[in-house]
This record gives structure tokens, sequence and C-alpha cells, in this order.
């Protein structure tokens, strides 16, 4: 048969078609298979079998329309004088047929509808691994939004600054002005001023050798690197972005400085200076009602003249913040235009591995947006750090681009502190206490411990985006805890074995109490906590970054399942072809219902996919409910909380954290069991999400084991430890009463 989509290229040898062949064996042409004949010859048996009934049925349905058509004097009789009747029986018949491989002709339709589901699968999950190898964001924030953390460092606007100084130091120099510009005077004829915008603010252009791109003439104005050829593709829509805005302040300072200095009133007022003068009450809007101000000289402005005229009136109303909307832009370019997430001849293997291993790579994928904003690399640009580097005859206003950028710098951090505050139900701790006493000085101590847990296990804080994928932070947050509590076990160990062979701490009588004490005070505590945090640990850094494979294979059982019930079912759909009465349906008999099923079963591949990136999406924006909320109802809860109530609220915003991505991710059998609902049709196959409650319980019992093995050993040793001082004890009693012994023996002598 001919099919209808592209199948990856390892489904015949090591995807599902080869694990279908391994059950079914060969099924007709549609299915070669090196698995056993077993299942052929059952159901050569078992079609015989079922192609027996329908012949019963058939022989009933010819006899009752011969005496239809007797006693009605109509052919068929008026009850099976339909035109489907006859048609349905002679299919039915046709398709109860076994074949030389055993199966039907039934039985070979309905898996070749099946393998189209996995060819339309196939599809759509190489369509999945190209948007991500081509850098595509695997989180609903879009790169923007965690991208924007990640660029708003100040090492990276500090280099976007020097940037900008230098392409306004490169836009001055062009500027075809008069009173000493460089390419308005006796420089005109320089190669530089021949370029034009585009071809100056280009990275392929005449400005750019040897992959460094050059500002100003002769790279006066400084240099940038432009790197390899993705971030040479990044600068290529930064340059043009700052270079606009550069012009901008150019104009902006030439225009001022002629309208300042006229000697009459021919010039015409600025725009942006009228403005000026409305917002301060200036009556008289000519250079004479400026003049407390400092003038613009040819070189440096002075920074009141930036901050207070150029920068609120000729740039911010056009431009913004635009250094920081720069950063983030850089940022967000790289991610879009992304690293791959992994090494091209792996990703051929992603895709020719086929649908059914899309969750064994979920975890790759998860990390592959935190490797994206990992991957944004460092500007490196070179500006000359005084107006004489760049050559006496430019006007560079270095100091111009220099307190601008401090101005923005400030009113960014001055928005930023005003605007602080999250979005969501607020609420904290008030205060914390120990044994219902308030501990002095620590009152934030309970609401900064929970808020640190949150913050370090989910990637986010209250009411503000994730910073990476939420299951990334949770498996990296598990892996501290169990490395802590294994550095806390060995630390004890080392102690016990090499501090306290003897018992050395006595008190009054000599007993060695210390093994005792710190039995008694400081292990079984320490028992409390170690089994608690080792549970927690191990659940975030081995359970919760499976859960994805685990659902999906899961589903792709739930899919087998499917696949051989439908098999079995086959026949017995025919049987619903030949049955003539009380249809459902004039074409399909009573097999209308099987139809839909079918139709499941050819979806439910795809639909799998689609669960499993719509989990992936729903994590984010779900952790992120949480955290807007909980800490403001905790807050009502709790607003007095003690240390261990505070160390509860820890484990149940943990727990409330797994049960979650549990929820999301139960997408990839939620979506193919309830999608085909919207046509009345919603059926369950196999397996669904109700083996991870096995798999958890197995992994927490695992952990709780392992706790208290640690424990025992801990206890074992300080009883070891207490055992070697009371024996250290009584040997000094013994040596002490034989002393005492030859002292008498002496003084008898």
């Amino acid at each position: 048969m001919v099919d209808l989509f592209t199948f990856a290229a390892n489904e015949a040898t090591a995807g599902s078609i080869f694990y279908l062949g391994d059950i079914f064996g060969n099924v007709g042409t549609v299915l070669t298979g090196s698995g056993p004949a077993l299942l052929s010859v059952m159901f050569k048996v078992f079609n015989t079998t079922v192609l027996a009934l329908g012949s019963l049925i058939v022989t009933y349905t010819a006899v009752l329309s011969v005496i239809l058509t007797a006693h009605e004097g109509e052919f068929l009789g008026k009850k099976f004088g339909n035109f489907w009747i006859p048609l349905r029986t002679v299919m039915g018949i046709a398709a109860l047929v076994p074949t030389a491989t055993g199966y039907s002709y039934l039985q070979i339709g309905m898996m070749w509808f099946i393998l189209q589901g996995i060819g339309a699968a196939d599809t759509l999950w190489t369509t999945v691994v190209n948007y991500v190898q081509s850098g595509g964001s695997t989180a609903p924030i879009s790169a923007t939004a965690a991208a924007e953390s990640q660029a708003s460092t100040l090492a990276v606007k500090m280099k976007l600054q020097q940037l900008f100084q230098g392409l306004a130091c490169q836009a001055a120099a062009k500027a075809k002005n008069s009173t000493g510009y460089f390419c308005g005077q006796e420089n005109n004829q320089d190669p530089f001023c021949g370029e034009t915008d585009a071809e100056m603010l280009s990275v392929t252009g005449k400005q750019v050798s040897s992959g460094v791109y050059s500002m100003g003439p002769a790279g006066k104005c400084g240099s940038l690197t432009l790197g390899d050829a993705k971030q040479s593709a990044v600068y290529q829509v930064i340059l043009p972005a700052l270079g606009a805005i550069a012009t901008e302040l150019v104009t902006a300072d030439y225009e001022y400085n002629v309208f300042y200095n006229a000697t009459d009133l021919t010039p015409a007022t600025p725009p942006w200076v009228t403005q000026y003068c409305s917002d301060n009450n200036i009556a008289s809007c000519d250079h004479n009602g400026l003049a407390s101000y400092p003038p613009p000289s040819a070189t440096s402005p002075s920074d009141t003249t930036v901050t207070k005229l150029y920068y609120p009136y000729a740039i911010y109303p056009s431009a913004g913040d635009f250094i920081t909307t720069t950063a983030v832009l850089y940022a967000s370019l790289f991610t879009s235009a992304g690293s791959s997430i992994t090494p091209q001849n792996v990703t051929s293997e992603i895709i020719a591995n086929g649908w059914i291993f899309a969750g064994s790579y979920f975890y790759m994928f998860a990390q592959a947006n935190k490797s994206a904003l990992a991957a944004v690399p460092t500007i490196n640009v070179t500006i000359p750090t005084s107006v004489s580097d760049a050559g006496t005859s430019t006007p560079v206003i270095l100091h111009v681009a220099t307190s601008l950028v401090n101005e923005m710098e400030s009113q960014t951090s001055n928005a930023a502190a005003s605007s602080t505050g999250s979005t969501g139900v607020s609420g904290s701790i008030g205060s914390c206490s120990l044994g219902g006493m308030s501990i002095p000085g620590a009152n934030s101590l309970c609401n900064a411990l929970l808020e640190s847990w949150i913050t370090n296990l989910s990637g986010g804080t209250q009411g503000n985006s994730l910073s990476q994928n939420p299951m990334i932070k949770a498996q990296q947050m598990g892996d501290t805890i169990v490395n802590i509590v294994e550095l806390i076990y060995v630390i004890y160990v080392a102690f016990s074995l090499l501090l306290m062979p003897a018992g050395i701490i006595v008190l009054g009588n000599g007993a060695p109490v210390f093994p005792t004490v710190l039995q008694n005070l400081i292990i079984a505590p320490m028992f409390f906590f170690m089994t608690l945090f080792l549970g927690l640990g191990l659940t975030l850094a081995v359970y919760t970054p499976m859960i994805p494979y685990l659902l999906y294979t899961f589903g792709v059982i739930g899919w087998l399942t499917a696949t051989i019930e439908t098999m079995i079912a086959a026949p017995l759909v025919a049987i619903g072809f030949l049955y003539p009465e009380g249809q459902s349906s004039d074409m399909w008999g009573k097999a209308e219902h099987a139809i839909w099923l079918v139709l499941n079963i050819f979806l439910r591949p795809s639909l799998m996919i689609f669960g499993m990136m719509s989990g992936m999406l729903m994590s984010y924006v779900v952790i992120m409910i949480i955290n807007a909320s909980f800490m403001g109802v905790v807050g009502m809860v709790g607003s007095t909380s003690s240390i261990l109530e505070t160390i509860m609220f820890m484990i149940m915003y943990t727990s409330l954290f797994v049960t979650s991505l549990n929820k999301c991710f139960a997408l990839i059998h939620i979506i193919p069991d309830k999608v085909m609902r919207w046509i009345g049709h919603g059926e369950t196959f196999g397996e669904g999400g109700g083996g991870l409650e096995d798999i958890k319980g197995a992994v927490s019992g695992g952990a709780e084991k392992a706790g208290s093995a640690a424990v025992s050993g801990m206890t074992g040793a300080g009883k070891v430890a207490q055992a070697r001082g009371e024996k250290e004890k009584t040997n000094q009693k013994q040596a002490k009463e034989t002393t005492g012994t030859e002292i008498k023996e002496e003084k008898k002598l």
C-alpha cells in the first residue's frame, strides 16, 4: 500500500514499527517483522472461527430477506430493503477472510492505518526537533523575559554604553556640518565620508577587516570584535539601531549649538527645546532664556545640558531607555538564533529514532533554553579614552555619550526601584520563633529561609518569571540536598573514628558521657532531618526530572495496548458490518464506533507529542502561579511561624511543586484519552499516569531506607566510640587498682 507520510529513518530497525513487528510478525505486506508467528497462527484460527459466525449471520440475513420479500411483496422487504445491507454483507465477509500471514484483510487495513499514524507522528516530531535545534524557545516566557535578567546586568549594559559612545563619535565625524566636523570641511574627500549610513553600519562593509569593525575615520572612534557568524548577525541588528540614535544625538547637539550661539533669532527653535521651555516655565524660549545653562562646546557639552535637555527631550521621546532595550534585544537575538541543543549528529539520531523515543529526549529539550541564554557572549569593544585620542579635528562628543548613558543608568535604577513589587497574592511570614519564643534579631529568618527555598527550587520569585525550566532547577536543588546529606554523614563518621577513639571528654567521675550526649541531643534530631531531606533530595534529583519520560513511556505502553486490542477486535468489527438489524449507521452498521476508535489510535502518537510539549509550556505557567500566591497564603496562615513550621512549609511547597509537575505532564496521556470527547468518542487505552505513584513510592521508600541506614550507621559509630571509651575507662580503673595493690605489697615488705 502507498504510505501517506514519510517515516523516521530508524522506524523499521529500531523504532515503533520495529517493535510492532516484534509483536505481530508479518502483517500482510504492510508490516514486516522479525517477531514470532504466534499471533498470526492464533489469528488464522480465530478469523476462521469468526468467519464461520459471519456465515451464519449472512445465512440469517438471506433467509429473512426472502421471507420478507414474499410477505411484503418488496425486494428484501421493508426492513432489509436498504442499499447498504447487501454491500456491507459482501464487505464484511471479504474483511474476515484470512490471508497467507494469518491476518484478515480488515486487520491488514487497520494495521496500515495505524502505521500512517506513526508516519504522521514522525513528521510532527521532526518539526519539533528542527524548531528547537534552530534555537526556538521552549519556554512560554520568550526569551525576552528570561533573557532580560541575563542581559540587564551591569557588565552587558556597560559594554553597550561603550559601543554607543564609539557610534556617537562615528556619527559626529560623519556629519557634514560646518565648524570643524571631520566630513564637513577639509576631510570630505576621505573614503569614510563617502560611505552611506547602511555601509558604515554594516558588519560586511568597508569598516570591517579581519573580524573587527572599526568606528570612525581610520578607526579613531574605537573598534568592535564581531566574533563568529552568529554574533556578527546579531551585531548587524544592533549597530543600525544604536547608530540611528547616535545620529539623533549628534543632530540634537548641532541644533542646540546653532540655536544657543546665534546672535539673532533667525534659527528656528527646535521643537524639543520648545517642549523643554514649556515644562520649565521659560517664557522667552531663545538662547537668551537658556543662558543659565553652559553652552555645548564643539567637543563636550556639560552634564547638565545632556541630562536635563538632550536625554529627556531629544532622545527619550523616540528612543526611550534604549541601552536597556538594546541589552534585552542583544540577548534575545542570541536566544532566538540560539545555540543548537545538541551536536548535529545527535539531532539526526533524535529525528531518526522517531516519535516513540520523544520522551527520552525531553530533558535535553528542557536544557535547550537554559543553554541558549547561558551562551550569550560578552561584547568586546574598545573606545578612545579622550577627545584627543580620536583626532583633534573631530567633535567626537565622547562626554555627551558618557553623560547620556550614565543618566539613563541612573533613571533605569530609579524606575526599577519605584516599580519594585510583584504581582500575585502578597504576604510573608511576619516573625520567627523557637519554642514559642521569638528569636531576637531574626524576625525575618523564617521568611528569608522559605523565600530562598522557593527561589532555588523553582528558579523564580513571587510574581516574577522563571529563569529556566523548573525541572532543571529542581534537579539541581535535589543534587545539592543529597550532597549536603552525604557530606554530613562523612563528617560525622570521620569525627567518630578520628576524634573519639577513647571517649576523651569526661565529666566528674570520669564517665565518657560525650557519645551518649551526642546520641541523645544531636543524632536524634539529625536522624529526623537527614531522613526528611534525603527523601526530598532524591525525589527532586531522581524522580522529578524523569516525570515526562515515565509518563511518555506509559503512553507508549497504552498505544501498544490499544494496537493489540484493535487487531483482536478487527474480526468483531467485520461482524458489525454484517449484522443487519439495529445498526447505528446505514453505511457502517454496528461498526461505526470502531471507526472512531481506530481514528483515536491513528492520532494517539501525535497527540502524545502535543501533550509532552504542552506540558513543558504549562509547567512554567503553573509554577509561576504557585510562586505568585504561595507566600501570600503562608503569610495569612502562619504570620508567626516557628522554625519547624517553616521547614514544614518548605516541604509542603516541594510536594506542591512535584505534584503540579505530575499534573502538567499528565497531558501526555490526558490529551490522547480525552480530545476525542469533543466529537463524542473519548476513550482510555492502557496505561495512564497511575504507574507514577508506584515509582515515586519506590524512590521515597528507598530514600527513607537509605536515611535510616545512614543514621543507624552514625548511631552505631557513636556506640562504638562510647564502648571504646568505656573500655578505656575500665582499663584505667584496672591499671589504677593494680598500681594500688603493688604499693600495698611494697609497704608490707
